[in-house]
């Protein structure tokens, strides 16, 4: 292997632990790689790009491009939702660098894991100690520890990842990941990060769901029903919260689900944005301009909303944010586009394998309907990568078993 390969797995091994101090951080240490491994694979390059036109995504790819390109021209700031729309499918064909860099390159893939397991556990053991250490002082009088907060979000995925990686990498039980997986839970609490708790429930419902279909006689029949009656059902709760929006706000009439299980902002923020999709229902209003959209930093003005805006920066709901800026041909077409992504990545690998990348999009898409815009470049960034190596391990793990 060579000093620019080495150090290209290294960057992508510890950037997740870059993160605890910038995005820009994190952004840089993958963007460095990246650079590396251009100048490293320069002979392949055109051959990656010649396999990617080969892959059976394109057309999924195409039409999502095309629908968020629309969506953009119509925008009332294109350049800023070209922008967004332009390094979301970089990601998406950086994700293909990357895995061409690893694929059937077991020293790169094996020296890469673990710097990542040894940057997870050096960021999990930094965000537990000044948890436990800030519990008296900070904790007790907030009821949370915000410092670590969004980034809770990505190292419990990670934690819950790493068994797969180290039982690869080390060839033994991974005895450490265990120990982390059970710490993650106080880390949880004392961080007051929910969404991370719903991406577990999100991931583990997903494996059940998975597991349900793969025994299931006919499994394309019962797929497809269950796709349809979800999003029908998150459909009818978004257009539900719309309607009673205004009778809360002005009639100050009950939530239409109790606050004790979604926050009083988040079900005004919802209500007005599916009430704003329906003005643009086909293309939206461009990506990454919700918050710029007419009344949407008017202050609500409900007791229980203080001085918030209807929307403070963005929808925080991948889904919806998909729907009003992109509109209902953005949003179907990216659904279909990650669908096929993934299925054609699992489709070929062993059940052990397919269950972690199930969970991990269980977890990731779950946890997205409550945290971060869906332009977050160190969160969306963080779902290709991560993807990219459980689908490099999952390989790497398939040809141990003769199976490739």
């Amino acid at each position: 292997m060579t000093t620019i390969a080495k150090i290209s797995c290294i960057l992508i091994g510890i950037s997740f632990s870059l993160r605890l101090h910038t995005p820009l951080a994190y952004g840089a240490s993958i963007a460095i790689s990246l650079i590396f491994i251009l100048i490293e694979e320069k002979k392949k390059n055109f051959s990656i790009f010649k396999f990617i036109n080969q892959n059976p995504i394109i057309p999924y790819f195409s039409l999502t491009l095309l629908s968020f390109s629309i969506s953009s021209i119509l925008s009332t700031l294109p350049l800023r939702s070209f922008l967004v729309t332009i390094y979301f499918f970089s990601f998406f064909l950086v994700s293909y660098l990357f895995f061409s860099f690893f694929k059937k390159k077991d020293d790169r893939l094996l020296l890469t894991l673990n710097f990542l397991i040894i940057s997870i556990f050096f960021s999990f053991s930094l965000v537990f100690f000044y948890n436990i250490s800030n519990f008296k002082t900070v904790f007790l009088d907030n009821n949370e520890i915000r410092k670590y907060k969004g980034f809770v979000n990505l190292l419990t995925i990670l934690v819950f990842l790493c068994p797969f990686f180290e039982s690869v990498a080390k060839n033994q039980k991974p005895y450490l990941s265990f120990i982390m997986l059970i710490l993650i839970f106080p880390i949880i609490f004392l961080s007051n990060c929910n969404s991370a708790l719903l991406g577990i429930i999100g991931g583990f419902i997903g494996l059940s769901i998975f597991w349900f279909i793969n025994n299931s006689r006919n499994k394309k029949k019962i797929a497809l029903t269950f796709v349809i009656v979800t999003f029908v059902a998150i459909i009818s709760l978004f257009n539900s919260l719309s309607y009673k929006v205004e009778k809360v706000i002005k009639n100050n009439e009950n939530f239409l689900i109790s606050t004790d299980i979604l926050d009083a902002h988040r079900q005004i923020i919802w209500g007005f944005s599916f009430s704003e999709f329906k003005k643009n229902p086909f293309f939206g209003v461009g990506a990454d301009t919700s918050n710029f959209i007419n009344n949407s930093q008017d202050v609500i003005g409900h007791a229980l909303t203080g001085d918030m805006a209807y929307i403070p920066s963005h929808p925080h709901n991948f889904f919806l944010e998909l729907l009003l800026e992109t509109g209902i041909f953005g949003l179907l077409n990216f659904l279909l586009l990650v669908f096929f992504t993934n299925y054609f990545l699992v489709k070929k690998l062993n059940f052990y394998c397919k269950s972690y990348i199930i969970f991990f999009n269980g977890y990731f898409w779950s946890a997205s309907m409550v945290n971060f815009s869906f332009w977050a470049a160190w969160w969306q960034g963080s779902y290709f990568l991560i993807l990219t190596l459980l689908y490099s391990v999952s390989k790497y793990q398939m040809r141990k078993l003769n199976v490739d």
